[in-house]
């Protein structure tokens, strides 16, 4: 939920409506998410068909990259959701965003990460904080990849499709909670 439709006298409206607030905060999420797709998809898809137009040569490829886009958006998104629903801050939020984004790009290399501590708490401590963020630069190489026409690779995509799902599923699932704790 936008912070703007936090403001007082937004919140009440909203929540005067007949859907749940778990309702609200979802179709939040996913309108945002209609919006970035369809958005990528325009810009890509126009910028792809004049140069596709004067090659006299068309794939889909640059759509199925903007999808990979699209998906690590809403990663760093449903964090922001998380954060916005936490404390009514857009600074927070961006804050939060940019924070879940470079630790992302950071948590492809985890085990290299894991050797910059020494043995002991240090690396444990290192090793559950970047354990639940999904790998985005993975899913970005991914997208690049078929993107310019190599063959997609399941076994970099899957595991990092699947562990974006899980922390945006995670994020949201708390930004539910906390959404429908709050007193308004």
């Amino acid at each position: 939920i936008a912070v703007k439709s936090l403001s007082p006298g937004r919140v009440e409206l909203l929540l005067s409506l007949p859907v749940r607030r778990w309702q609200l905060l979802i179709g939040t999420f996913l309108g945002v998410g209609v919006i970035a797709l369809a958005g990528t998809s325009f810009a890509v898809g126009g910028f792809s068909c004049v140069l596709f137009w004067k090659a006299g040569y068309f794939t889909a490829a640059p759509l199925w990259g903007a999808l990979g886009a699209v998906v690590g958006f809403l990663v760093v998104y449903s964090a922001m959701l998380l954060a916005t629903t936490v404390a009514r801050s857009a600074a927070l939020a961006s804050g939060v965003g940019v924070v879940v984004y470079l630790m992302s790009m950071i948590a492809d290399d985890r085990e290299e990460v894991r050797s910059w501590f020494t043995a002991g708490w240090g690396r444990d401590v290192a090793g559950w904080v970047i354990a639940p963020l999904p790998k985005l630069r993975t899913l970005g190489s991914v997208a690049r990849d078929v993107a310019v026409g190599d063959a997609l690779d399941p076994a970099l995509l899957v595991p990092a499709a699947l562990a974006a799902a899980a922390f945006a599923a995670a994020c949201l699932i708390g930004a539910i909670l906390q959404i429908e704790r709050k007193d308004w």
